[in-house]
């Protein structure tokens, strides 16, 4: 009696079935170093620090860790993961806005997939996924430049769902008040939580690769981003 099913396919529309269609066929493809297929994903995670001072380990004694922490906020993990080279590059920010999509996309394009002929993004319809971000944040003539070797697939959403509540944030939200393009202010303390966790992943060189299931002509300066590749 504690088991059931939860599933969040509702009507089976022709949009549904081409996106799935499509997104099959393009995983099935032979793997072609000049046109990689990216699957582009975040999450959030909480940032904790310690209450109170761990104690070092020792010959023969464990480092001990009190069980009480702070929390320092949280902060974004982008994760791009192209399974059929067996690797994924994931930059660490302080909050996922499209500004921060943007660069990372940017870092993408102009590091690891500098010399791919065209670059196939496969995301869900999260509103900072769309090419209207870029061209706000980038202005029209440069995400233009910036995208000329990208072709975007979305993953099928069913309508029920997208009526529920589903696509809630397909639509940019307005920037907050007294923050620049939308970002809020953070304390100095999540501030090295998050250089911490960048850290953290540069030291992690050597991972497990798991597949994926898978204007405004204001232009703003992208400021540098740090990913690592993951192999």
């Amino acid at each position: 009696p504690w088991r059931r099913l939860m599933w969040c396919i509702g009507e089976l529309t022709e949009e549904y079935r081409h996106r799935t269609y499509a997104l099959l066929a393009l995983y099935a493809q032979p793997f072609d170093p000049r046109e990689p297929v990216v699957c582009i994903d975040e999450k959030s995670l909480q940032l904790i620090g310690h209450s109170r001072a761990p104690l070092p380990m020792s010959p023969g004694i464990l480092a001990k860790d009190d069980y009480e922490y702070v929390r320092r906020g949280t902060s974004n993990l982008f994760v791009a993961v192209e399974p059929k080279a067996g690797q994924r590059l994931i930059a660490v920010t302080a909050q996922r806005g499209k500004v921060d999509f943007v660069e990372f996309i940017a870092s993408l394009l102009g590091g690891a997939y500098a010399r791919a002929r065209r670059v196939h993004l496969v995301l869900d319809n999260l509103n900072i996924h769309f090419r209207k971000c870029f061209d706000d944040v980038l202005g029209c003539r440069a995400a233009a430049k910036l995208l000329r070797r990208v072709q975007f697939h979305y993953t099928p959403q069913a309508r029920e769902l997208a009526e529920h509540g589903g696509d809630r944030n397909r639509h940019p939200q307005p920037p907050m008040p007294g923050s620049s393009l939308g970002r809020p202010p953070h304390s100095a303390a999540r501030s090295r939580a998050v250089a911490a966790r960048s850290q953290r992943c540069q030291a992690n060189h050597r991972v497990e690769v798991h597949s994926t299931g898978c204007g405004s002509e204001a232009r703003a300066p992208l400021r540098s981003v740090i990913y690592v590749l993951m192999y």
